[in-house]
């Protein structure tokens, strides 16, 4: 997202991406600020859009959804109020939240996301064997 041109918007994109990411519990305003900058565009008709990491449009809201796909990517930069609604935990930590169930279909669906799961609960998990 470019606002060089105009200084106005630039601030107000700055301060509803803060109020956005203070929302979400952010541990780092600042990197996740410039993350999800780099992922909103505005079009040549003037609407704010957020690109997935493929760099497709995502639709709904813009600002929303880059912080809630960065927050999914890189859940170590929020804190425990970014959790997802029935987020049981992490399903490889030991306690009650250990599932090997959901560690396969985690697995299956999300590898990168199975891989800080596992690094944060001390087990060490390689897509390349």
């Amino acid at each position: 997202m470019n606002n060089q041109d105009n200084p106005a918007m630039a601030s107000l994109a700055r301060r509803l991406i803060v109020a956005e990411l203070a929302s979400k519990g952010a541990k780092d305003p600042e990197t996740i600020e410039m993350l999800v900058t780099a992922r909103l565009r505005i079009t040549e008709s003037g609407d704010l859009v957020a690109l997935n990491r493929g760099g497709s449009v995502m639709p709904g809201d813009a600002l929303a959804n880059a912080v809630e796909d960065i927050r999914k990517t890189n859940p170590s930069l929020f804190g425990d109020t970014a959790k997802p609604e029935g987020d049981a935990g992490n399903p490889f930590a030991d306690g009650p939240s250990k599932n090997v169930t959901a560690q396969m279909l985690l697995w299956r669906s999300d590898p990168e996301r199975a891989e800080h799961l596992a690094a944060e609960a001390g087990i060490k998990l390689s897509r390349n064997r």
